[in-house]
């Protein structure tokens, strides 16, 4: 119950992303992405415990936080711990802050050829 979207993921796929909220979850769900995000603050010791399993179920893992000070703080922090094997996605100031404002303004299409671009630019 400390990772949202956790129960509802399959045993191995192409691309997980870790956001930092429920909704943002919900939006890239419906979107065809895999996603999950930790219950507050408490559960990035939890997150970080289970990021080894989701790497190695996973073929891409990235973090995709909200632009802002705290939440680039966190993504560096938590992929600089593993390094090479979870990749940060920063969306760009064009776009809105995630993903829920980018369908609630109209950028859906926008937003999602921006984050196709991210993710196969990726080769891990």
């Amino acid at each position: 119950g400390k990772i949202f979207g956790l129960k509802q993921l399959p045993k191995n796929g192409e691309v997980l992303i870790i956001t930092k909220s429920c909704k943002d979850v919900l939006v890239l769900r419906a979107l065809g992405f895999w996603a999950i995000c930790p219950f507050g603050e408490s559960s990035y010791i939890h997150l970080l415990a289970i990021l080894p399993d989701l790497i190695s179920r996973f073929n891409k893992v990235f973090i995709m936080y909200d632009p802002d000070k705290t939440g680039m703080e966190y993504s560096k922090l938590i992929t600089s711990k593993f390094e090479g094997a979870l990749i940060n996605i920063t969306i760009p100031e064009d776009l809105e802050k995630d993903p829920t404002d980018n369908v609630k303004a109209g950028k859906t299409e926008q937003f999602l050829t921006f984050l196709n671009a991210q993710i196969n630019s990726e080769s891990n």
